[in-house]
């Protein structure tokens, strides 16, 4: 894999208004369903996942 996961997951991060000014507490490389994804946990207590090969954000769930 090209880059570090912070680079690779940056982008919808970025975009999604529930993580503004958090921090990456734990990101997960894994095969879901198929697809393979990250599933990345916040320090805001959200916990995202993230298509892996487009960078699309496939869920956000969180306080």
């Amino acid at each position: 894999m090209r880059g570090s996961y912070r680079q690779e997951i940056a982008p919808p991060l970025r975009r999604n208004p529930a993580s503004p000014n958090t921090t990456i507490l734990e990101a997960e490389f894994e095969q879901e369903g198929g697809a393979t994804v990250y599933e990345v946990e916040m320090d805001n207590g959200v916990d995202m996942t993230i298509d892996a090969i487009s960078g699309a954000l496939i869920s956000s769930v969180g306080d």
